[in-house]
C-alpha cells in the first residue's frame, strides 16, 4: 500500500514539515514516481517512522540515528542507548533534586504559616556562596562571569544573605551589615562542574538551627531580630560558631512594600 505525503500526514499525525525534515536527514526517504514526480510512502516507511519517533522520544538525537547512507550496527546502537540512558538518569536525578527543593520551600512556607519559627538542630550540607554586595567581591574580575553562570542554574541556585559573626557579636543594637549573594549546595556545585575559585567561598557541613524571619527591610535587621533564636540557644547551652546565613523563601507584599520571608541558619556547638 502506498501513501502520498498528504495521506501519510493525515494517517500518522506527523506534519509534512517533519516528514520533509526526516527526508533531508536521510532517515525516511519516500519513493518517487517517475511518471508524476509524486513521493510515496509505504508500509516499511510507516515502520521506520515509528522507530524514528520512538528513538527520538527516548531522547536520542536524530543525527545519531542510522540513515540510508550511514549504517549503524548493534554495537553502535548499544553505545547510543547506553549514553542516552545515562543522560536520562542524570536528568531524573536533577528533577528529583528539584522536587526536593520545592518540598523544602513548601515546608518553610508551612512553618511560616504556622508560626513555627525555630527548627530543631540539623546537619546542613556544604554550601558554596558568592556575596555579590561585598565590595571586594563585587569588584573581583571573576564575579560577573560566575554570577551570570549561576543565574543560569536556577532553580538549583538560591539567594543568600550573610551576617558576619563579628558584626553580630559586636553589634550596638543598630542595623546589622548584610551581604547578599547567590549560593549552591555542594552536590549541585560538583554536578554542574564548578570549581572553587576566588571569590567563591565554601561553608562546610555543620550543625545548624534555622530561624524564620519576616521583614520589610533587609537593611533593617538588628540583633534584636534574633532574640528568640538566642534565647533558644541559651536554654540549650549552644554557642554561635560562625556567620549567620539565610535564604529568601518567598516575597509577598504588604502596604505596597515587599515583605521578605527569610530562613536564617545559625551554626551552633
Amino acid at each position: 500500500m502506498r501513501f502520498k505525503i498528504g495521506s501519510f500526514e493525515h494517517l500518522t499525525g506527523i506534519p509534512r514539515g517533519s516528514l520533509r525534515y526526516y527526508d533531508k536527514l536521510e532517515l525516511l526517504q519516500p519513493q518517487r514516481d517517475d511518471a508524476n514526480s509524486y513521493r510515496y510512502y509505504d508500509e516499511e516507511d510507516l515502520i521506520r517512522l515509528v522507530q524514528i519517533r520512538q528513538y527520538n522520544g527516548f531522547g536520542i538525537q536524530l543525527d545519531k540515528l542510522p540513515t540510508f547512507r550511514h549504517e549503524v550496527d548493534c554495537s553502535e546502537m548499544l553505545s547510543i542507548f547506553s549514553q542516552t540512558r545515562e543522560e536520562l538518569e542524570h536528568t531524573i536525578e536533577m528533577l528529583s533534586d528539584r522536587l526536593a527543593r520545592l518540598k523544602r520551600h513548601e515546608m518553610k512556607l508551612s512553618a511560616i504559616a504556622n508560626s513555627e519559627n525555630i527548627s530543631e538542630p540539623f546537619q546542613m550540607c556544604g554550601i558554596y556562596r558568592i556575596c555579590i554586595t561585598d565590595p571586594e567581591v563585587a569588584n573581583h574580575k571573576n564575579t560577573p562571569e560566575i554570577v551570570r553562570r549561576w543565574m543560569g542554574y536556577m532553580p538549583y541556585t538560591h539567594s543568600t544573605i550573610r551576617i558576619r559573626l563579628e558584626d553580630f557579636m559586636s553589634s550596638d543594637g543598630g542595623p546589622l551589615p548584610v551581604d547578599i549573594g547567590l549560593g549552591l549546595l555542594k552536590k549541585y556545585f560538583v554536578a554542574l562542574g564548578e570549581e572553587l575559585i576566588p571569590p567563591i567561598q565554601y561553608s562546610p557541613i555543620s550543625k545548624r538551627v534555622s530561624f524564620l524571619v519576616t521583614t520589610d527591610n533587609l537593611r533593617g535587621i538588628t540583633k534584636e531580630t534574633f532574640k528568640p533564636l538566642m534565647q533558644y540557644m541559651e536554654e540549650r547551652h549552644y554557642a554561635l560558631l560562625d556567620d549567620i546565613f539565610g535564604w529568601i523563601v518567598f516575597i509577598t507584599t504588604k502596604n505596597q512594600k515587599p515583605l521578605y520571608h527569610i530562613s536564617f541558619h545559625a551554626a551552633i556547638g
